[in-house]
């Protein structure tokens, strides 16, 4: 369940293979890259929604508009019509958007716009002459704005559909549309900081296993809903991924310590890794040779055959680890035929 803040922010994902989507974003760390517009919960770094950036599609159901108010309200659709507030930077905020925003899906926007929009009045652009910690408000309809200037010649315009007033926060002398973008705008950031962490990437010159690389972000949002449903327990990142990741391992594992040809060392090994006893994995009803046995290395003579025969063999019984020929044993698992007659009676 989201909460009330959310942020929209776009991702880099780094990659210098030939890819016709691939994006230079000089702002960010990688510069070259795949780029990704995500959707996060600003108070726990869940992330909701994501879409990668394909560039231009030809025509056909795949074909999608690209334009900045179209991805936002791509994102959003889900949470439509449930009265959160979406954060977000001048390359997604506009004067349309928020009204739509507002108006059709019952959302509030709170986020910087550009100085070049048209809607903007030019007594908010030119504030050369403004003093420092200077704002001046104007109210449309259900649309504020407010150019702040933090330091002389420096200007900031923020724009809000969550606000009505002009409300100046005494501690920072910033307005409060200003403080408010500030505690919610960095959502995205932070998960990019905890992949970078932890990042499983490696070095591959094909995007798709780029992307997929990047799907530690589940990891994190395993994260975010154990520490929800375990409020009374702390648990470390690091311990969280380790422990998950031997979770996902472990019925490869049990299926592993299942086959009666693999050593016995290694089938310790896995028993202790799936932190069971090692009489559980060896189950009786499969025949399964007990771990605790030695393994049997190199061959044998076959103890059913006569010694005068002299048959000489590598496989051995999975129950009473004896060498036996392939005439006096039957197959998956290799038990030897005394064996199998105990087992009848």
């Amino acid at each position: 369940m989201p909460g009330p803040d959310l942020t929209i922010d776009e991702q880099l994902v780094a990659f210098r293979g030939r890819c016709p989507f691939r994006q230079y974003i000089p702002s960010k760390p990688a510069k070259y890259g795949l780029k990704v517009f995500v959707l996060v919960d600003s108070s726990n770094m869940y992330t909701l929604n994501l879409e990668i950036y394909a560039g231009t599609q030809p025509g056909g159901p795949f074909q999608l508009s690209n334009s900045p108010s179209d991805v936002v309200k791509r994102l959003v659709s889900f949470i439509r019509g449930t009265y959160r507030n979406i954060t977000m930077d001048n390359w997604f905020s506009s004067f349309p958007l928020a009204v739509q925003l507002k108006n059709e899906f019952k959302l509030t926007m709170l986020g910087t716009v550009k100085k070049n929009k048209r809607e903007i009045p030019a007594e908010f652009i030119n504030t050369a002459e403004r003093p420092a910690l200077s704002s001046q408000f104007a109210f449309h309809n259900e649309c504020t704005l407010v150019s702040f200037v933090p330091r002389k010649k420096k200007n900031v315009l923020v724009l809000s559909t969550s606000h009505a007033d002009d409300s100046i926060d005494h501690e920072t002398g910033k307005p409060t549309m200003v403080v408010d973008y500030n505690h919610t705008k960095f959502g995205v950031d932070v998960v990019d900081q905890m992949c970078a962490s932890y990042n499983v990437a490696r070095n591959s010159r094909r995007w798709p296993l780029t992307i997929f690389f990047d799907m530690n972000i589940a990891a994190i949002n395993a994260l975010v809903l154990f520490q929800m449903n375990n409020s009374n327990l702390t648990h470390k990142r690091r311990d969280f991924l380790r422990t998950l990741a031997l979770d996902l391992m472990k019925p490869q594992i049990r299926k592993r310590s299942g086959i009666p040809n693999i050593s016995t060392q290694l089938r310790e090994r896995c028993c202790l890794l799936v932190t069971e006893r090692l009489e559980e994995s060896s189950t009786s009803a499969n025949n399964i040779a007990s771990p605790s046995k030695k393994a049997r290395t190199g061959n044998g003579r076959c103890y059913i055959c006569p010694r005068k025969r002299d048959k000489r063999t590598r496989d051995y019984c999975s129950i009473c680890n004896n060498w036996i020929c392939k005439d006096h044993q039957n197959d998956s698992p290799i038990v030897c035929l005394k064996c199998e007659e105990k087992e009848d009676e």
